[in-house]
């Protein structure tokens, strides 16, 4: 195991022990309904429905924001967020794409686990600030980022 799926899989273990339910208020009523809000972290999305309200309230997040959950398929509704401490995406047999991170600019680390029906990364492209990108034990063909990223990739067999 080398050290950046030793971070991802740290990163993913810390986000979901100390993760809060989706849904995380902001500060300000008027960055709430502008979808700008910036949401006090961890957040953690387990259901469709999470993914639909994460998006509609914040436009970054001040720490984590993990998705773990069975009834994930997409992650379209979070087209406004920019920006998180740490992305985690794990655990979700049916996430077919992650097209909603298109928007996503700055995250320190992004782990990227158990998730057998994603084939498509290169939504996360336009994430600029970054210090690595871990995918493990993916299932299906991936086709991984165009540009150069640090991209560490274990199959699982």
């Amino acid at each position: 195991m080398n050290t950046r799926t030793i971070f991802g899989l740290l990163g993913c273990i810390i986000t979901t022990a100390c993760g809060t339910e989706a849904g995380a208020l902001p500060a300000r009523s008027a960055d709430i309904a502008a979808g700008t809000a910036v949401c006090q972290g961890p957040v953690t999305i387990h259901r469709q429905a999470d993914v639909r309200s994460v998006g509609a309230t914040c436009g970054s997040i001040d720490g984590d924001l993990a998705i773990v959950g069975t009834d994930v398929t997409d992650l379209d509704g979070l087209g406004n967020i920019r920006s998180v401490r740490y992305l985690v995406v794990a655990n979700n047999p049916r996430l077919s794409n992650i097209r909603g991170l298109a928007g996503l600019h700055v995250a320190r680390g992004v782990t990227i686990v158990e998730n057998p029906a994603l084939r498509d990364l290169t939504p996360l492209d336009g994430v600029v600030k970054t210090s690595g990108i871990a995918v493990e034990h993916d299932v299906a063909p991936v086709t991984a980022l165009s540009s150069d990223r640090a991209l560490a990739s274990s199959r699982g067999e």
